[in-house]
C-alpha cells in the first residue's frame, strides 16, 4: 500500500534570530518612553555616573511661589536657590545671573544694604522689574509684594493653567519683631508706664504695609499655601526644593551672604529680660496680624514642609 510521504519543514534559524533582533530594536524606543513616563516629574534621570551634562529633567507640574515676608531670611533664600537651581526668578536672585553676582560678592564687591544686590547700576533693577517681562520661564518665583499682587497677577492661582503653590516662611513672632526693630533702628520701650505705651513701641517696630501686608489669609482662597520653619530655611527647606527644581550645571560655591540688617546684640534688647512684656507682645502680634495666626496654625501641621526629616523629603513621606 502506498502512502503520501510527509515532509518535515525546514526552519531557517538565522532568519528567526534576525527577526528577534529586529523586534527587540523596534520595541526599545517604546520601553524608553514608558520608563520616562514613570519618572516623577520632579526628579532627574542621569544616563551614567550622575553626569549632570547629560541629565534628562522632567519639569515640575507645579510652579512654586515664595511669599517673601520681610525679615524672614527671604533675600538669602532667593539668592541660594538662584545660585543652586535653574528657573529661579526673584528680585533678590535670578538663575540667569546668580553665578556671576556670587562670584563678584566672593571677591569683594560690596553687596550691602546701601547698594542692594548689585543689580541697580548695570541692570537697572532687572530683578525688581520681573513683572514687566513675565514669569513664563520660572519654576520658582520669589516676590516682595503686597499679598494682592499674587491674586492679581496669577488669576485662579495659576500661570497658564499650571497650579502655583505658595511657600510662606514662619518665624517666631518675638524674634521677628526684634529683627524688624533692628532693621528700622528702633527699640522696644520696656520702661513704659502702661501696656498701651509699651504696645505703641511694638507697633512702631512692625514694618506694616512694607512687610506684614505681604501675607493674608485671602491667599488660601486662591492657592495651595504651605509653610516652612525659618530656622530650617537654609537646610531642610533647601533640601526639599532640591527634589523639585533643576540643578544648575555650574554653581558658585560657597554662597556669599548679602546683609540687609545690621548685626543684632540680643543682650541689648530689653524684651528678653521681661517675660511679662514678652507675653503681652506675643499676644498682641497674634491678635493683630494674619501672618502670625497662619504660622501658629501651620507649623507642626501637614502643611509644614520642614516638619519632615531630610530623608523623608525625597520619598514624599
Amino acid at each position: 500500500m502506498s502512502g503520501t510521504a510527509t515532509t518535515t519543514p525546514v526552519i531557517n534559524y538565522g532568519i528567526v534570530r534576525s527577526f528577534r533582533v529586529f523586534a527587540i530594536l523596534l520595541t526599545l524606543p517604546m520601553l524608553v518612553v514608558l520608563l520616562i513616563s514613570y519618572v516623577p516629574r520632579n526628579t532627574s534621570v542621569y544616563s551614567s555616573s550622575l553626569d549632570k551634562n547629560t541629565a534628562i529633567f522632567i519639569r515640575p507640574d507645579i510652579i512654586f511661589g515664595h511669599v517673601h515676608v520681610a525679615k524672614t531670611g527671604g533675600s538669602t533664600i532667593n539668592g541660594i536657590l538662584a545660585n543652586k537651581f535653574e528657573f529661579v526668578c526673584g528680585n533678590k536672585g535670578n538663575s540667569f545671573d546668580a553665578y556671576r553676582f556670587n562670584e563678584l560678592a566672593k571677591h569683594g564687591t560690596n553687596f550691602t544694604i546701601e547698594n542692594g544686590y548689585g543689580r541697580n547700576d548695570e541692570f537697572g533693577h532687572a530683578g525688581r522689574d520681573r513683572d514687566q517681562y513675565g514669569y513664563e520661564d520660572c519654576d520658582y518665583i520669589s516676590r516682595e509684594v503686597d499679598w494682592s499682587a499674587w491674586t492679581d497677577d496669577f488669576e485662579g492661582g495659576k500661570l497658564h493653567n499650571i497650579t502655583m503653590e505658595l511657600h510662606v516662611p514662619c518665624r517666631d513672632p518675638l524674634e521677628h519683631l526684634m529683627s524688624q526693630c533692628n532693621y528700622r533702628g528702633r527699640s522696644i520701650n520696656c520702661g513704659a508706664s502702661s501696656d498701651e505705651e509699651f504696645l505703641d513701641s511694638v507697633d512702631d517696630c512692625v514694618l506694616g504695609t512694607d512687610g506684614m501686608d505681604r501675607y493674608s489669609n485671602e491667599l488660601k482662597k486662591h492657592f495651595p499655601v504651605k509653610c516652612f520653619d525659618f530656622k530650617k530655611s537654609f537646610t531642610t527647606y533647601v533640601d526639599y526644593m532640591s527634589t523639585k527644581l533643576v540643578k544648575r550645571r555650574f554653581e558658585s560655591s560657597p554662597y556669599k551672604m548679602r546683609a540687609t540688617n545690621e548685626p543684632r546684640n540680643k543682650d541689648d534688647e530689653c524684651l528678653w529680660k521681661r517675660p511679662d512684656l514678652m507675653k503681652i507682645a506675643r499676644a498682641f502680634l497674634l491678635h493683630e496680624f494674619e501672618y502670625y495666626q497662619f504660622c501658629e496654625e501651620c507649623i507642626g501641621s501637614e502643611n509644614e514642609i520642614t516638619r519632615l526629616d531630610t530623608d523623608a523629603l525625597g520619598s514624599g513621606k
